[in-house]
């Protein structure tokens, strides 16, 4: 009798679990000034006012409270029911270890998918913070979408660490011989860097001869001569657009400069994606995490546009892909890897490639090598030698760009969100602003003209040459850095709001913004477009990003969902106790920091890096021990090892 009123009861916490879940789910957090949505017997509530003369506050307060849910449909009880399969399979998780990981990454995601919900619609934390009903709708969907991710994390922990993804390639042999294509030979190289090439070649087709950003042109005038030589653009990026543009000229066409560059550049792309799956064949990575990189690499449309786009984006990331996955081969297998001097040599030129193709690599580098000196101290040698190339280069880079006057760039380029901060304290409480800081603000930037110049999340119009006083600002640093902390100490809520809503493309996963530029900017030189294709397959492939209007699969180009995804799998690693392998996630969390420094909030192509090596990330937290070598040798220390840890755990307990 006992265990049916207990199993009872657990069906019913599941069923109430589930009800709130749901609550949560269906709540529309907009600042709603209509009670039409609050419905009693067919008539909005705003009727019985009509009827009784009045509305009451406090029945205005629970009209607004409950105008904010629509679970009038047959969808929502199916969404229940799911949920409940959910609760229920997610019950019988018992490991303490997973329910607390879960729970705090549960609070966290909820926290970010609430705030990022009403920094995204208004630029503020008004949608939580406006009134006391507001706050009571989001406390409802903050509950809600924390069950829901801490049932379906749970469950996913649950798995992941039940499932022995180290032997499951073992037992796939008959099925990697079929799909020789993703194997670790020369022949396999060359298969997978042609398929990834042909993937390619419709979108050149299509856009002939590649695209041609507004940044780039600006580059192209500094590398002709007919513009000032700046450091905004690393020089050599400016001067390898350059070369291309120069010899396609000599040759009649500064088309065919553009068109040799667009294939120098999927070659390059092509080659490092088959490379990678080359690497993940050698470490014997489970196939269907091959078959689903390559899938990756050959479909994904950003691919085809990037690879086509003269900028600097796409050879930044393709370096720091590269980048990772040496950081991955090295952290794994330290000693195989520094036994060879090609290695280190190898490790040194990316770093040094990460600054040259884009400004903000020095800062990934310079704090990535300390910490891998630090982890990895037994090898002080070989990485101090890395070290040693990496400050070479920077030294010669900056006798280079002195010998070719090359000019600094603003410091306003480095003080986005400082910046975007001051002015937004500006434009909302300029009246209360004491007449010094109104001055100081003056000194430095147009002040009358602030409102219409600020954009939440953009910097680029308060910062632009003409508005920002650069001279100014470095004439007297100090004076400008104290401002700015006194501005905070007075508005430390405007501050905040500034900095999410400048931000919170990097982390909250439904925003809409621009993913390629599919564009060939007015310039000088005669590169335009050659239209060889009737315009309706140019309409179909400026089409393809309008999945993002499709549930679920528009995750796919979600830069926030990528960030989630990858603190998942660095959080997989963590409960597999192989917290030696974390930094190998150092690379993404310190391309996602520049990022969040960038000019621009959830600019796609500032972190499309992330996107190249989430499959790497993701091989690396369900199959580390393939990483590490283990291959399932193993098996024997597995059998002394406490209950239920994997092979891959058990040699890293052993000592390999």
């Amino acid at each position: 009798m006992s265990s049916k009123l207990k199993l009872s009861r657990n069906y019913f916490i599941t069923a109430l679990f589930a009800f709130i879940a749901t609550l949560g789910l269906n709540v529309d957090l907009s600042l709603i000034t209509s009670l039409d949505n609050f419905r009693i017997e067919g008539y909005p509530i705003t009727r019985y006012a009509e009827v009784s003369g009045n509305l009451s506050d406090a029945m205005y307060a629970i009209g607004t409270f409950f105008s904010g849910f629509s679970g009038n449909s047959v969808l929502w009880l199916c969404i229940f029911f799911a949920l409940c399969m959910v609760f229920y399979r997610a019950a019988a998780v018992t490991d303490p270890r997973i329910l607390r990981y879960s729970a705090i990454t549960a609070t966290a995601f909820s926290i970010l998918y609430v705030v990022g919900f009403s920094i995204n619609k208004y630029s503020s934390l008004i949608a939580i913070t406006g009134s006391v009903m507001a706050f009571l709708k989001s406390f409802t969907a903050f509950i809600g979408i924390a069950l829901v991710f801490y049932g379906l994390l749970a469950i996913f922990f649950d798995k992941v660490l039940a499932h022995d993804f180290d032997d499951a390639n073992i037992k796939n042999n008959s099925l990697i011989k079929k799909m020789s294509i993703i194997n670790a030979d020369r022949k396999s190289f060359l298969w997978c860097c042609a398929l990834i090439f042909i993937c390619q070649l419709p979108y050149l087709i299509v856009y002939l001869p590649g695209f041609l950003s507004r940044d780039t042109v600006g580059q192209l005038a500094q590398a002709m001569g007919d513009s000032v030589l700046t450091d905004h653009h690393p020089i050599f990026m400016t001067a390898l657009s350059g070369i291309f543009i120069r010899f396609g000229i000599m040759l009649g066409s500064a088309n065919i400069g553009m068109l040799l560059y667009s294939l120098f550049q999927m070659i390059i792309v092509a080659a490092a994606f088959s490379y990678v799956l080359q690497c993940m064949a050698k470490q014997n990575i489970h196939v269907y995490i091959r078959a689903f990189t390559l899938l990756f690499f050959m479909l994904y449309p950003v691919h085809g546009f990037y690879s086509i786009t003269m900028w600097k984006d796409t050879l930044f990331s393709i370096v720091f892909m590269l980048l990772t996955l040496k950081t991955i081969q090295m952290v794994s297998q330290p000693e195989t890897y520094f036994n060879s001097k090609k290695n280190v040599i190898v490790f040194a030129l990316l770093c040094v490639a990460l600054f040259l193709t884009r400004n903000n690599g020095q800062y990934i580098s310079l704090i990535l090598l300390p910490a891998l000196l630090f982890f990895l101290r037994k090898y002080w040698k070989r990485i101090g030698i890395i070290i040693g190339i990496f400050a070479f280069s920077l030294v010669a880079m900056g006798i280079i760009s002195a010998a070719l006057d090359v000019q600094k760039g603003s410091i306003g380029e480095s003080l986005s969100i400082p910046l975007q901060q001051i002015v937004r304290t500006a434009v909302e409480h300029g009246d209360e602003l004491p007449e010094r800081e109104k001055v100081l603000i003056a000194s430095i930037l147009p002040y009358e003209m602030l409102p219409e110049l600020y954009e939440p999340t953009i910097s680029d119009p308060v910062k632009a040459q003409g508005v920002f006083n650069d001279a100014e600002f470095r004439s007297d640093i100090g004076t400008y850095i104290m401002l700015w902390a006194r501005l905070l100490t007075m508005y430390p809520a405007t501050y905040f709001e500034a900095f999410l809503s400048h931000t919170h493309g990097y982390w909250y996963p439904d925003i809409d913004y621009w993913i390629v530029a599919r564009e060939l900017w007015e310039n000088d030189y005669g590169v335009h477009y050659l239209r060889i294709v009737p315009t309706f397959i140019d309409n179909v492939f400026s089409g393809i990003f309008v999945v993002r209007v499709f549930p679920a699969v528009s995750m796919l180009i979600s830069i926030g969902f990528a960030v989630w995804v990858t603190i998942i799998m660095a959080l997989v690693l963590m409960l597999k106790r192989h917290r030696n392998m974390i930094i190998v996630f150092l690379p993404a969390l310190l391309l996602w920091l520049s990022c969040i420094a960038s000019p621009v909030g959830g600019m796609f192509r500032y972190i499309y890096g992330l996107f190249l090596v989430l499959p790497l990330l993701i091989s690396v937290a369900l199959q580390d021990g393939r990483w590490c070598g283990y291959h399932g040798a193993c098996s024997a220390v597995e059998r002394i090892c406490i209950g239920g840890v994997s092979a891959a755990a058990c040699c890293h307990k052993a000592g390999g």
